[in-house]
């Protein structure tokens, strides 16, 4: 675990990516890790049968297969990396609450159909990292568990609490999907 942003970017190079991972690219990873979805290029198709475009996103991945235990979103989040500091003292005054707190407002009380949020990011010079809420109290608290078989890879994990009984946990991707299990 990493307790300093020096320990945490000490091997990496400084500056923004401009590269940015895609929601498609994000959508794959989802795919490798649950293929039971389908194929990318069938997914497209039927994509583009209901909503007239070709590129799939995790929002649409969310409302065509509604028994995902999750629903989920991708956002640009700008200087993602340049807010280490607010993650721990001024939590929602940073980008990413800000840009998690306008989509969940586009759900409230419009058809939200109960399930946790996941907002999907690519970290800059890292790897394609997310947002959720799975672990607050309205969800029952740690209802997913932390399966990082692997201890000598790469994670990180952090927990934002609010007294509103909400936590926001913040970790890669590829580590928040092998802690969750479904099938189509």
């Amino acid at each position: 675990m990493f307790d300093e942003k020096a320990d945490f970017f000490k091997d990496r190079p400084f500056g923004i990516d401009s590269e940015g991972a895609s929601s498609e690219s994000a959508f794959k990873v989802l795919l490798k890790r649950f293929p039971t979805a389908g194929h990318i290029k069938e997914l497209k198709e039927l994509c583009k049968a209901q909503t007239s475009q070709s590129r799939v996103t995790l929002s649409w991945f969310s409302e065509e297969f509604p028994s995902f235990p999750v629903k989920m979103f991708y956002k640009n989040v700008p200087w993602v990396r340049d807010m280490w500091d607010g993650l721990y003292s001024k939590f929602k005054k940073t980008d990413l609450y800000s840009l998690w707190k306008e989509e969940e407002d586009k759900f409230t009380g419009v058809d939200s159909d109960g399930r946790p949020s996941v907002m999907v990011f690519n970290w800059p010079k890292w790897k394609t990292c997310c947002m959720h809420n799975c672990e607050s109290e309205r969800f029952g608290g740690s209802w997913y568990s932390v399966a990082s078989n692997n201890k000598s890879r790469e994670s990180l994990k952090i927990v934002r609490s609010l007294a509103t009984g909400e936590t926001f946990v913040i970790e890669p991707f590829d580590q928040f999907l092998e802690s969750i299990s479904w099938s189509k």
